[in-house]
């Protein structure tokens, strides 16, 4: 058999999701089965889907920043083999020291749409900013009755993306001049996205 992988994958975060493609790989009496494996050298973080190391099509998602190897080992109808190798590059985030965590008091099931809708108006009205200027990257539970939303402000064209920094001190303050329930949803904490 030949065992072939398309191309090595470049992807840049908030992407982190990927296939590696193995289809191309052939054999004259067809290949049996498909086995990937994922080099030492990678980081550990990242979840293959849908059991897809058992095929010819990878996918892999949460994937974090780092190079990533895979050896896909192909066998035939005669128990032969043969074994290409891939790259995934995953590069960081251009915006990761301008995001902006909040912790909101609700958990993550409940939070609707048009909730989220409202509650980005609202911090808009803050920050003087349009809700169209706030650009919502993640919501994922953070505790069971609470929700971190992740995001980053810019302004119209050209584009400008606000300091991280900046905007959870300019929400701090705000809020503090606030009834405690000017937000839809209470604020446990607000900051500056640092990990991811």
């Amino acid at each position: 058999p030949v065992a072939k992988i398309s191309s090595n994958v470049v992807i840049t975060l908030p992407t982190n999701t990927v296939d590696l493609d193995g289809s191309k790989s052939s054999d004259d009496k067809g290949i049996i089965s498909y086995l990937w494996i994922r080099d030492e050298g990678s980081p550990a973080a990242g979840e293959v889907l849908n059991n897809s190391d058992h095929h010819a099509v990878l996918f892999l998602s949460d994937l974090v920043e780092g190079t990533y190897t895979f050896h896909l080992k192909v066998t035939d109808a005669k128990g032969e083999i043969d074994t290409d190798r891939a790259t995934v590059e995953v590069k960081a985030d251009p915006r990761k020291n301008n995001l902006v965590e909040m912790i909101l008091d609700v958990n993550v099931s409940l939070l609707t749409e048009r909730q989220k809708g409202m509650f980005i108006r609202q911090i808009g009205v803050l920050l003087g900013v349009l809700d169209s200027d706030i650009i919502v990257q993640k919501i994922q539970q953070y505790t069971e009755q609470s929700t971190k939303i992740i995001f980053f402000v810019q302004n119209q064209p050209p584009h400008q993306i606000f300091k991280g920094h900046e905007v959870a001190w300019n929400l701090r303050n705000e809020l503090r001049k606030q009834q405690s329930d000017f937000l839809i949803f209470r604020t446990l904490e607000i900051n500056t996205d640092r990990k991811s």
